[in-house]
């Protein structure tokens, strides 16, 4: 990871701002995730705490960081899929739909 110091830049800058390269960064957010001062988080506990520090992270990419681990496709509820499937007749004409249209 590479550090920045900003204060020659900004006098009221009072944070020290560390930049990630977008190369290294899904390594650098699962050891963030891990360790247990900073990180075992939600999305936006864990986007604003990296905020607060760090540049060059987005609250999208630490949401689709969050989507990919395993543990939340694991514990995640799978999406509800409607099937529909034909209506399959034992006889012909056993059954018989009827749309009724007024028109005036």
């Amino acid at each position: 990871i590479f550090t920045k110091d900003f204060r020659h830049l900004a006098k009221n800058l009072p944070l020290r701002f560390f930049f990630c390269p977008t190369e290294e960064l899904d390594e650098w957010l699962r050891e963030y995730y891990d360790n247990p001062l900073t990180g075992m988080k939600g999305r936006d506990r864990l986007y604003s705490s990296i905020a607060e520090k760090y540049l060059g992270v987005t609250r999208r990419y630490v949401a689709d960081w969050l989507a990919n681990l395993e543990t939340n496709q694991i514990h995640s509820e799978p999406k509800n899929v409607k099937i529909s499937r034909p209506v399959i007749l034992r006889k012909p004409m056993a059954s018989w739909a009827v749309d009724l249209t007024w028109l005036y």
